[in-house]
């Protein structure tokens, strides 16, 4: 039963992935994505210049003084079970070492398997909490990638809480619309919760399937 739910997801991810041909369309959307928030950060960047010492001062209190919501307490305890995962799922993607990058109002991370696949990390300035954590895949057509996509989905899943059974890392992806019957796998976009923890999705042709996991009050 489980090999045969691995093969209709798998399949329905195919269904999703990218031929040779798209693939300019594809960097050409991303790019143009990429230049207009270069536009906006740059924006952002001059407002923040007109910003008084004593503003900067009152945000930098106001990060201390908030709680430190979280999917998880610590960050390597994540890639160790996101490891576990794909590990056991005969999957050779690994986390090898997670570089934070300092924010103003949270701290970050990117890690990238390959060309098509990665995770973005949020993390709170406060204790260094995984306040978040996304994935972003494109497929490029072949099986590996399809798979690979849906490894990295259970991986987060498992890496945020471990105590769940395998059906019950489906059932969350059967709620969010993944592996339901005649699902568009183009157009998602969804929620579910878990506790704590609310996993999501967005898909689109051109950017590919976002499917990530945060606490419920952030």
């Amino acid at each position: 039963m489980k090999k045969l739910v691995l093969i209709i997801s798998i399949a329905i991810l195919n269904t999703f992935c990218t031929s040779p041909k798209e693939e300019n369309k594809i960097d050409l959307n991303i790019k143009e994505i990429i230049d207009q928030k270069e536009r906006i950060d740059t924006l952002q960047v001059k407002k923040l210049e007109t910003k008084t010492q004593k503003e900067f001062s009152d945000r930098e209190n106001d990060v201390k003084s908030e709680k430190a919501y979280y999917v998880i307490k610590n960050v390597n305890t994540f890639k160790n079970r996101f490891n576990n995962y794909c590990r056991k799922s005969s999957s050779s993607l690994r986390i090898r070492n997670i570089t934070v990058q300092i924010g103003e109002v949270n701290n970050t991370f990117q890690y990238m398997f390959n060309s098509h696949i990665g995770l973005i990390g949020t993390l709170n300035k406060k204790d260094g909490s995984l306040k978040e954590v996304t994935m972003v895949g494109q497929g490029d057509g072949s099986l590996n990638s399809a798979t690979n996509i849906l490894v990295t989905m259970g991986g987060i899943i498992n890496g945020v809480n471990p105590s769940l059974t395998p059906n019950e890392r489906g059932q969350i992806l059967k709620e969010i619309g993944f592996l339901n019957d005649n699902v568009d796998i183009n157009n998602l976009e969804a929620n579910t919760k878990r506790g704590e923890i609310k996993y999501w999705i967005n898909s689109s042709k051109y950017l590919g399937i976002m499917f990530g996991a945060s606490n419920v009050n952030n």
